[in-house]
């Protein structure tokens, strides 16, 4: 790994096809994304970007809004204003998003330290959940 930067699951990654389910569930019709995460010589951190067709046209502040509105709720999601960097959430719970629009297109940006909010800390957040415990107990 040392020196080394790549992308994996090119096209098919086996998280894609949950992701397009759950949003096509919020969308309410069908909804394709084209899910890439890459893999660098890091002890924690997972970078990803999806790229999204919308069905009209859509303003970079209007997506924002949007994911502003449906994570404001979430203890560990916190929409940026830029792109995450894995450095900030690093030994955390947290999953960072920046969605954007480029040429007409969505493309969200996300971070997670996979080894906590990847693994382990998304156990203990579904367990205080699934106990009636503070969501948040073990992970701040």
């Amino acid at each position: 790994m040392n020196e080394n930067y790549f992308a994996y699951g090119i096209g098919k990654h086996r998280h894609q096809p949950e992701m397009e389910q759950l949003a096509s569930e919020i969308a309410g019709s069908s909804f394709e994304v084209l899910f890439q995460p890459h893999v660098a010589p890091l002890d924690v951190g997972i970078m990803s970007t999806i790229y999204c067709e919308p069905k009209e046209k859509i303003s970079a502040d209007k997506i924002t809004e949007l994911y502003k509105n449906f994570y404001k709720d979430e203890n560990f999601v916190q929409v940026l204003n830029t792109a995450p960097m894995l450095k900030d959430i690093a030994r955390t719970n947290y999953c960072h998003i920046y969605p954007a629009v480029c040429k007409d297109k969505i493309v969200v940006f996300s971070a997670i330290d996979n080894l906590i909010k990847g693994a382990s800390g998304q156990a203990i957040q579904n367990m205080n959940i699934m106990f009636g415990f503070n969501e948040t107990d073990g992970l701040k």
